[in-house]
């Protein structure tokens, strides 16, 4: 609980003090709270508590515009010493933008099937179901986009201009060690997958196949290896934020 406190007093750093803002403060504390119980009360571990409670909360910019306050000029010394960065908000950081690599990934897979689909329906008589295909598809794409454009604005605004301390840049290295395995293998796979998406279109010429077929195991294929590309890139970029800066966000 003293990690929400101390996050709630880093936001309200600069702005003046009044019974107003002390209320305003004291209603977003008890609302954390709250939160923070009905997680724990879901069997979530503190940490995963505590990190979802603050990486949902935000920013008080707008709550401060909406009480027509300003915040002051940081002094030398608050500049110099921005908020430390949790490691309990580091790991909801690096949970939260996993889960938004996957949208992004899985937005441009959904793109690339809808058009395959579309093609191969189209060219067996079934146009309806071709154009449905593609329309679902883009639909559930942008979809994709939308919310994991939103997330990873959310996260990098809230962990904007704080330290990194050494604890948690050690354990993002760690992480980052422990991940190029796997980002290894989605990068050879997806670019194989990308090679070998021209064989259905070559075949379909070859053997004088119907086009649409080799079009449509084109753009299935490649847009599984584009997908282990963005998908193992993007969270690999997640650790990256944290061990290519060595002093703050």
């Amino acid at each position: 609980m003293d990690t929400i406190r101390n996050y709630l007093e880093s936001l309200f750093i600069g702005v003046p003090r009044s019974n107003e803002i002390e209320k305003l403060k004291a209603d977003l504390l008890a609302n954390m709270e709250d939160h923070y119980h009905e997680l724990m009360g879901e069997g979530k571990n503190e940490q995963e508590a505590i990190g979802t409670v603050i990486s949902t909360f935000g920013s008080i910019d707008e709550l401060l515009e909406e009480l027509d306050v300003k915040k002051e000029n940081p002094s030398p010394e608050t500049e110099s010493n921005p908020a430390s960065i949790y490691l309990s908000e580091a790991e909801n950081y690096w949970k939260e933008y996993r889960a938004a690599s996957l949208q992004v990934a899985s937005g441009v897979l959904f793109t690339c099937l809808s058009f395959a689909g579309f093609l191969f329906f189209c060219s067996t008589g079934y146009a309806f179901m071709g154009v449905s295909c593609l329309i679902f598809g883009i639909a559930l794409a942008v979809g994709f986009f939308i919310a994991s454009g939103m997330k990873i604005t959310r996260l990098n605004h809230f962990l904007y201009n704080r330290k990194i301390p050494e604890k948690v840049l050690a354990e993002a290295k760690e992480k980052e060690e422990a991940y190029q395995r796997s980002f290894g293998f989605s990068l050879i796979a997806g670019i194989g997958l990308c090679i070998f998406s021209l064989f259905p279109l070559f075949a379909s010429i070859l053997w004088y196949m119907d086009g649409s077929i080799g079009a449509s195991g084109f753009f299935v294929t490649v847009g599984t290896g584009v997908f282990l590309i963005i998908n193992g890139s993007l969270v690999r970029h997640s650790y990256r934020q944290f061990t290519q800066s060595t002093y703050s966000w």
